[in-house]
C-alpha cells in the first residue's frame, strides 16, 4: 500500500519521540534520519550514473533476436530494441542439450499429456516411448546466442565500472540493505503493546514508507484515514 502524505505532516514527525518509549528504539530512530541523508545521497548518485549508463548502453545483438523458428525453448522479452531470447530462460539452456524427439509408443496412444511443455522434451515416466538425437541447428543457434549474450553482459559491465554506476549501485545496496534495513527491523519487530513503540512505527512509516505528495493531489477516504491516523501517532 502506498499511502501519501503532505510535506507538513513529515517535518511534524521530526519532533522527539514520546519519553515513554524504548531508548533502543529511539537510538534506532536517530540512527535511521542520520542514514536518510546518507540513503538520499546514495540514491542520487544511483540516479546520475544509472542516467549516463543507460543513455550508452548497447543494443542488444542480433544474434539475441527471438525468432519462433528457432525452435528454442525460450520465451520472447520484450525491449526497446524488440523482442529478444528471455535472459533468464537462455541462462538456464546453457548446460542443456538440444534434442530432436520421435515417438515411438503405440500409434493410438494420445502424446498431449506426455509432453512437458516447460522442458520441451517428454514427462519422465514417458521417455521409454520416445528416442531422441541431437539437434545440431538449434545447438548451434543455442551457443550463438549464449555467446551473444555473454559478450552483451561483459560490455554493459564494463561500461558500468566506466560510468560509476556498478560503485554507485554497491553503494546504495550497502546503505540500505546493510545498514538501514537491519535497524528498521528492530522498530518492526519491537512489542507494539507501549504507546512508545506505537509511536516510533508510526514514525518509521512516515519517514521512511509514505510519500509525499503534490498540494492538488487528493487521498482516498480510506488513505486519508490510514494517513491521518499513523501521521497524528508519529507527532503525538
Amino acid at each position: 500500500m502506498n499511502v501519501f502524505v503532505g510535506a507538513a505532516a513529515l517535518t511534524a514527525t521530526s519532533t522527539p519521540v514520546h519519553a515513554g518509549v524504548d531508548a533502543t528504539l529511539i537510538a534506532a530512530l536517530e540512527k535511521l534520519r542520520e542514514l536518510k541523508l546518507v540513503y538520499d545521497g546514495a540514491q542520487a548518485r544511483f540516479d546520475e550514473t544509472w542516467s549516463v549508463y543507460n543513455s550508452s548502453r548497447p543494443s542488444w545483438p542480433a544474434a539475441l533476436r527471438w525468432r519462433p523458428m528457432d525452435g528454442l525453448n525460450i520465451r520472447p522479452w520484450r525491449t526497446k530494441d524488440g523482442a529478444i531470447l528471455d535472459p533468464a530462460d537462455l541462462a538456464k539452456m546453457r548446460d542443456v542439450p538440444q534434442l530432436s524427439w520421435e515417438y515411438i509408443g503405440p500409434e493410438d496412444a494420445e502424446t498431449g499429456d506426455m509432453w512437458d511443455a516447460g522442458l520441451a522434451r517428454p514427462k519422465d515416466g514417458f521417455l521409454h516411448l520416445f528416442k531422441s538425437e541431437p539437434d545440431e541447428l538449434k545447438q548451434r543457434r543455442l551457443d550463438e546466442a549464449l555467446k551473444a549474450a555473454d559478450e552483451h553482459r561483459a560490455a554493459c559491465d564494463a561500461l558500468k565500472i566506466k560510468t560509476g554506476f556498478r560503485e554507485a549501485e554497491d553503494h546504495l545496496n550497502n546503505v540500505y540493505f546493510n545498514q538501514i534495513i537491519p535497524i528498521q527491523k528492530v522498530i518492526i519487530d519491537a512489542d507494539p503493546s507501549t504507546p512508545g513503540a506505537t509511536q516510533a512505527k508510526a514514525a518509521l512509516l512516515v519517514e521512511w514508507f509514505f510519500e509525499d505528495r503534490s498540494d492538488d493531489q487528493e487521498l482516498n477516504d480510506y488513505d486519508k484515514l490510514v494517513c491521518d491516523v499513523v501521521c497524528g501517532v508519529a507527532a503525538a
